[in-house]
């Protein structure tokens, strides 16, 4: 998908691979979360979430 396509390209830049990374997806397959999560990603979310679960994700993401 698409946003495989984009972390890779953020994985691959010099000036981006320090980039935190979240995926949100609509898909909640295991398989799924591996495969974002080995190409890169730092966190995998499905949907719905709710909000307070993202703010805690991303707060973990920065370190705050």
């Amino acid at each position: 998908g698409h946003g495989f396509a984009v972390l890779a390209a953020v994985r691959e830049s010099e000036e981006l691979r320090a980039t935190r990374v979240l995926m949100l997806s609509s898909k909640s397959y295991a398989e799924d979360r591996r495969r974002a999560l080995e190409a890169g990603a730092d966190a995998y979310m499905t949907k719905p979430f709710e909000p307070d679960a993202l703010l805690k994700t991303v707060r973990g993401l920065l370190g705050a």
